[in-house]
């Protein structure tokens, strides 16, 4: 499960909430590190409207008798997106911390520095996937353009909310 709270400094922002669905989807990259910056994205992205470039649909069948070629209607000039929905801007967790019960694997660890998150916690590191100390550690590799913190919940096993923990042997 991953969790990135509304800013300490801003509580009108949302928080968002996020757990693995790899197996209910059956799709290898449901991750909850992935689904939570997905649901950031989907938050900050403007409302989806129809393609623009969209040919119409012909009501009649061509004639095989017609002998004048015929020139393409121009589509209408592409409509530029309002100036805060730059491309790649609605990912972004600069200045958000995340908190997560597993180690972010390499590939999640990646997104993260990609979002530009500040700091992460997890509650269980994964020595052999983890991006963040175990396997490697992508925000400390050389040559990367960004950093971020990463602090790991000493508490373990002992982690619980509501009653529940999660185990080490989910891979989450």
């Amino acid at each position: 499960m991953s969790y990135v709270p509304a800013p300490l400094d801003d509580p009108s922002q949302p928080s968002f909430l996020a757990h693995d669905t790899r197996t209910s989807t059956h799709h290898p990259l449901r991750h909850s590190v992935l689904n939570v910056i997905r649901k950031v994205a989907d938050h900050r992205a403007p409302p989806a409207s129809p393609p623009h470039d969209a040919a119409p649909i012909p009501t009649s069948a061509p004639t095989s008798t017609s002998t004048s070629t015929s020139t393409p209607v121009p589509s209408s000039p592409a409509q530029e997106p309002p100036s805060n929905a730059r491309n790649g801007q609605n990912y972004l967790l600069t200045g958000r911390t995340l908190f997560t019960t597993h180690e972010p694997c390499i590939m999640c660890a990646m997104a993260l520095l990609h979002s530009r998150v500040k700091e992460i916690v997890y509650v269980h590191a994964m020595g052999l996937t983890g991006g963040c100390g175990g396997a490697a550690c992508v925000p400390r590799l050389e040559g990367v353009n960004h950093r971020y913190s990463v602090l790991h919940w000493i508490g373990g096993a002992a982690a619980q909310v509501d009653g529940r923990s999660v185990g080490e042997k989910v891979d989450a």
